[in-house]
């Protein structure tokens, strides 16, 4: 596979790191979830280039993007990605975000109405604030990333052991073996460090539970749909149940995919998320069959395996439906 355009984007706040892949049609940008970077996205380009021009965009503090001159608020996220759309002069985009990139995503379309044509918010986190009386609660996924190893022998090494962790039983193998070859930077001493570092992923973690999207997310207009993974071993959805009530133009679709036939997966949830013309274009996305409680490196990535597991394919095959009608 061709290697994508590299580039960067000084804001006032951070220098940020995108690639660009290029392809026929509107341009398509995509977000990450913490923790991870913009080539986890690889795996999926060739089906989306056929369709968009295909950007994807490390956070700050994540991949080969800088570390912030501030700090992790998630409403910073969302400025960062306003400054990359008007530096890269594709105002109208689509745009898909994953986990904690789904409110980075709708943020901004909120706060910049010409920004973004239309969002697939991908089983998001849309909480909103600290409840009343958690705010000293301990974090489980902040004291459970700050736990990670952070240097490794090689890429090799940490895909290796990766793979054996439960929280990555159910990724494909192309998306991980993306996520360990560019997330990792060799350090002088021959060794390897992971490019967002634990410390980062805990400070993204904390500042999430500070953060409320909603009065940015009931002045919504654009178009949105809102994939909400729904087979995750009675772990919570990282949204409310009433989010897609509460969002004016949005239109939910519950995946829960726990067969082993990708193909059969997504025939299933394809034909829920076309059964209304509420949204265009149409995303798709596989849910996980996560049960036992996790380790520390499980709860980390516990929201993960639902995109990038074993039936990806429903996410590249839809997204690829949305391009055929650009409005």
């Amino acid at each position: 596979m061709m290697e994508p355009a590299h580039g960067y984007i000084e804001t006032p706040e951070v220098r940020l790191h995108y690639v660009d892949w290029g392809g026929d049609g509107p341009p398509l940008l995509l977000l990450h979830a913490n923790g991870f970077h913009a080539r986890v996205w690889d795996p999926l380009v060739p089906h989306l280039r056929e369709r968009f021009r295909v950007i994807a965009l490390d956070q700050r503090g994540h991949g080969d993007s800088g570390l912030p001159s501030t700090d992790f608020g998630w409403s910073r996220f969302a400025e960062d990605l306003f400054h990359v759309i008007a530096a890269l002069g594709v105002a109208g985009c689509f745009a898909a975000g994953h986990s904690f990139g789904g409110p980075s995503v709708a943020v901004c379309a909120a706060r910049h109405p010409s920004s973004i044509r239309r969002a697939v918010l991908i089983d998001p986190v849309l909480r909103g604030g600290t409840p009343e009386g958690a705010a000293n609660a301990p974090n489980r996924l902040a004291e459970g990333a700050r736990k990670r190893r952070a240097v490794w022998d090689s890429p090799y090494q940490f895909e290796e052991t990766m793979r054996q962790r439960s929280a990555f039983a159910r990724w494909r193998p192309e998306f991980l073996h993306a996520y360990a070859q560019h997330g990792l930077r060799r350090r002088p001493d021959g060794h390897y460090e992971l490019k967002c570092r634990p410390e980062v992923e805990a400070a993204v973690f904390e500042a999430g539970t500070a953060f409320d999207p909603w009065p940015d997310l009931e002045r919504l207009a654009i178009p949105v749909l809102l994939l909400r993974a729904t087979a995750t071993g009675g772990l919570p959805s990282p949204s409310p149940l009433d989010a897609c009530r509460r969002i004016a133009h949005c239109h939910e679709v519950p995946v829960a995919c726990r067969r082993r036939s990708p193909r059969g997966c997504m025939r299933r949830c394809w034909r829920r998320s076309t059964s209304t013309a509420a949204i265009e274009p149409r995303f798709g996305l596989t849910g996980s069959g996560y049960r036992r409680r996790p380790a520390h490196d499980d709860v980390v990535h516990r929201e993960h395996v639902r995109l990038y597991g074993r039936d990806a394919d429903l996410l590249h095959d839809s997204v690829g439906a949305c391009g055929r009608r650009p409005q």
